[in-house]
């Protein structure tokens, strides 16, 4: 303890280890007092409630779970905190003018968020000596907290605390490309009908007229706030399934789907080429998709077939056939007839059947499940292969034809939609814990997931030029002429695309003078003489 607190007020209670000047002080972002001393920063935490005056801060740092200790407390009209303990880490060189270069830049893109991102980052370097660089967050960390500060800024009216008053600026309105993304917005046409929220490029639209097959799915748990359900229209390009289109709904009903698949096949259906769909059992979007296609084939996920016979497996009683694993491996199988021909799979019902009875004999299975083995039998053959009896067998709730996938897999179509359900998984990813995401989060992911397929497809295109020139040059003795030179590299130019703000051909060395010199007015130099002043 220092001698100094008891020379200085013997009456006070209050004991500190080392008092040090007060270097600045400032406030967060929540409205929190912050005081900088001998490179540490405190944030308020309470006003002592026996000594008047007396103000307790903490330190805020931590590094994975585990907190730092340090913290002190200041007395109203001096110029000292008074640390109590210490911090359980080294102070960083240049913290304090490394974090007002950051959080000046930040209120200047709060301010103007029309104000170029290039421009703000660099006007937060002017000035700092080579030290304070060093210190400095890496480029593009500096940009995607700017960037993130002015799309809070511009997406405010997104987000309203009431779902009815959300207005959509147009900048969210439009693919990272500058190009029309927001499709339909039903309380503009048809207000006294459920909302419904489309989204849907031009370039994704060309897509979908390309798809032979598509698939779509559905979640309800990471919604955008507000809405009941969240839909995306998928299309298989080369062979991959690629997200188009994306819905938000505030109705599952069949109605509603028609609606959303109208303005997703907004032309005549002679203009698209859909062949076949994959999809789970859910009946709405089916019915919607065969009505405007009715010629296309409909395949039922095998892995949702599987899923929906062990739930119920699992839901009567059978939970422990899953520690045996024979039993286990036996009753998967009963999703496995789906690949055998249709004709073929009351046979293979029976099979399994008769070989759940021989792991009886063999006493691999218990006799006193019987009951619920039973049951699950009944459950199998009356949802997917046939009611009544053999001698008069009448249609399941689900026939054979629907979810079989035998001449599916002749005619080389996928028979999962694992893909989309890929998806979903990685989109709910964007959004931890057990809320819904902001409306405002969710068209910025998908902003990203529309660029980020068209970059794919760009992409790929890209051979394309190289083949046809390896081609053409193959059998020709003469060198290229400059023009046909010049041509071929034009059109490597031409297919490359790159992510918005993000050129490697131009971006280390495009100096932007005239945005540099637009942004002086805004944000001062900042140094460590003018901060103290």
């Amino acid at each position: 303890m220092s001698s100094d607190s008891e020379a200085e007020n013997p009456e006070d209670e209050l004991s500190f280890l080392i008092k040090q000047n007060i270097d600045r002080q400032d406030s967060s972002n929540t409205g929190k007092r912050i005081i900088w001393a001998n490179n540490f920063s405190y944030t308020h935490r309470t006003e002592s409630s026996r000594n008047v005056g007396v103000d307790f801060f903490y330190c805020h740092h931590s590094k994975g779970k585990k907190k730092c200790k340090g913290k002190g407390f200041t007395r109203s009209g001096r110029n000292y905190f008074f640390v109590t303990k210490n911090h359980n880490h080294d102070a960083k060189p240049y913290q304090m003018e490394t974090k007002l270069r950051m959080k000046e830049g930040l209120r200047i893109a709060e301010a103007s968020p029309s104000t170029k991102t290039k421009s703000l980052r660099r006007s937060m370097k002017r000035g700092a000596g080579p030290d304070v660089l060093s210190v400095l967050p890496k480029d593009a960390s500096i940009a995607r907290q700017i960037q993130r500060k002015k799309y809070k800024v511009n997406m405010a009216t997104v987000d309203s605390r009431n779902v009815e008053d959300m207005v959509i600026p147009d900048a969210a309105k439009l693919t990272h490309d500058g190009n029309r993304f927001l499709r339909f917005d039903s309380r503009l046409t048809e207000p006294s009908l459920p909302w419904i929220v489309v989204w849907m490029s031009d370039f994704g639209h060309d897509l979908l007229k390309r798809a032979k097959v598509i698939a779509f799915d559905a979640t309800y748990k990471k919604t955008p706030r507000g809405f009941y359900q969240y839909f995306t229209l998928h299309g298989m390009i080369d062979g991959k399934f690629c997200v188009i289109g994306f819905s938000w709904m505030r109705s599952k009903s069949e109605k509603t789907f028609r609606r959303v698949f109208k303005e997703f096949f907004y032309l005549p259906a002679i203009e698209y080429c859909v062949e076949a769909f994959v999809s789970d059992f859910e009946s709405g979007p089916s019915n919607v998709v065969l009505s405007i296609f009715p010629s296309a084939v409909a395949i039922r996920c095998i892995f949702h077939l599987s899923q929906a016979e062990q739930q119920w497996a699992k839901k009567h009683g059978m939970d422990r056939f899953y520690v045996n694993g024979e039993l286990r491996d036996w009753i998967i199988l009963f999703s496995k007839l789906a690949y055998l021909p249709c004709k073929n799979v009351p046979s293979g019902f029976h099979a399994l059947i008769r070989e759940y009875e021989g792991m009886v004999h063999n006493r691999i299975a218990s006799d006193a499940d019987d009951q619920r083995v039973t049951a699950f039998f009944k459950y199998i053959r009356t949802t997917y292969i046939y009611r009544g009896d053999d001698a008069q067998p009448r249609k399941p709730l689900y026939s054979i034809d629907l979810w079989n996938v035998n001449h599916h897999v002749v005619k080389q179509r996928p028979v999962t939609n694992n893909a989309v359900e890929a998806w979903n998984k990685e989109y709910k990813s964007h959004f931890p814990g057990s809320g819904k995401p902001d409306r405002s989060k969710v068209i910025r992911h998908q902003m990203d997931e529309e660029e980020a397929v068209r970059h794919a497809i760009i992409r790929l295109l890209f051979k394309f030029p190289v083949i046809e020139w390896n081609e053409m040059r193959k059998n020709q003795t003469e060198p290229a002429s400059d023009d046909e030179l010049l041509a071929f590299l034009r059109s490597i130019q031409d297919s490359l695309c790159y992510p918005k703000g993000a050129n490697p051909d131009i971006d280390e060395f495009e100096e932007d003078e005239d945005d540099e010199e637009n942004i002086l007015y805004l944000m001062p130099d900042i140094n460590v003489l003018s901060i103290f002043d």
